[in-house]
């Protein structure tokens, strides 16, 4: 019985998500009554640093997903990636040299820039929080330390300092956390999804 914590389980993970195979996809949703492009980005917020501070405590590997439509609307939170899954099908992404792949890039790169930022406003929350969280932490176990000083507990100077740089380093490598874009899906909505459908 294998847990997802268990070591075989997160290997295969780590594996099957750092691959290079299936990170761009492009779907069709011919149909929908709407004529839209929506281009699905998921993002992950990780924090790299010393296996010593425990970094997962305070922020373990987050998924960011945005869907951004062509009017540069995030519709994540009204259209679940399983449910875009049971609509779309395969698109010929053959169809999308010349002209009609032009008129779509003009399109793309502006729902592109928008969802970059849509997904770093989310992840500098996620880091505030984590941020918030050590800190928090940190004074706790400094305040320890100071009450059992007070109490007239002999606290070593070496453990004392421990603490503070352990406090100082937590927050500079969360301060370091990296927003990393990991897929990406384009859909093409309506009449204009029709001819790209694959037979």
């Amino acid at each position: 019985f294998l847990t997802w914590d268990h070591p075989v389980v997160r290997s295969s993970m780590d594996l099957l998500l750092s691959g290079e195979d299936g990170k761009v996809s492009f779907a069709v949703w011919p149909q929908s009554k709407d004529s839209n492009l929506l281009l699905e980005m998921i993002f992950i917020v990780e924090c790299l640093g010393s296996s010593k501070l425990d970094l997962d405590r305070f922020l373990p590997p987050r998924v960011v997903r945005v869907l951004v439509d062509k009017a540069g609307n995030d519709l994540a939170a009204n259209i679940s990636g399983l449910a875009l899954d049971g609509v779309v099908q395969d698109g010929d992404v053959g169809k999308l040299d010349g002209e009609r792949g032009d008129t779509l890039r003009g399109v793309f790169e502006q729902v592109w820039d928008r969802g970059h930022e849509y997904a770093e406003a989310t992840s500098q929350k996620i880091i505030d929080e984590a941020l918030a969280t050590a800190e928090k932490t940190g004074r706790a176990a400094l305040g320890r330390l100071e009450s059992l000083r007070k109490q007239g507990n002999p606290v070593p100077e070496a453990e004392w300092a421990a603490a503070k740089d352990e406090a100082a380093s937590l927050a500079h490598a969360l301060s370091m956390t990296r927003l990393r874009l990991d897929s990406v899906r384009l859909v093409l909505i309506g009449g204009a999804a029709e001819s790209f459908v694959i037979y």
